[in-house]
């Protein structure tokens, strides 16, 4: 609709941008918005037509309004599911964390023990012929085995 003189809805260059401002602007071109004319023309009691006319803008924003109230309970929604997806995914997380940690503490002992084992054994030129022997006897069979 037009705001004043019946031409084609156009918006006049705003000196500041103001956010959501298109979107009115938008619903008022659509004539979902009453204008300013419109609201200060006076509708009287006995003017049924106007009063019609502005009760079926009225429904029409009603309309829009439930139409958005149920998008926002949609996003509401899915931010519930996500959230409830994100404290899932943390709960696995923190187990795998302490499952990693524990890995770690076994680790290390094993690691202190099998040191203390080769202090107690003669030192590293035991446990160095040590491995060099049992590397030979797992040649001997595998040589043994494909011969």
């Amino acid at each position: 609709p037009n705001v004043s003189s019946g031409g084609p809805c156009r918006r006049p260059q705003p000196r500041t941008s103001l956010p959501g401002a298109d979107v009115w602007w938008g619903l008022f071109c659509a004539g979902l918005l009453p204008s300013r004319t419109t609201v200060a023309s006076g509708i009287g009691p006995g003017d049924s037509r106007s009063m019609e006319s502005l009760e079926e803008e009225y429904e029409m924003q009603d309309r829009a309004l439930g139409d958005l109230s149920e998008s926002v309970s949609r996003l509401s929604r899915v931010g519930h599911h996500i959230r409830n997806e994100l404290d899932e995914q943390n709960q696995a997380l923190d187990e795998l964390d302490r499952g990693m940690d524990e890995n770690l503490e076994a680790m290390s002992l094993l690691t202190r023990q099998t040191n203390a084992l080769i202090k107690r054994s003669g030192g590293k030129k035991w446990f160095a012929m040590l491995v060099a022997l049992s590397i030979i006897v797992v040649v001997l069979l595998y040589l043994n085995i494909v011969l």
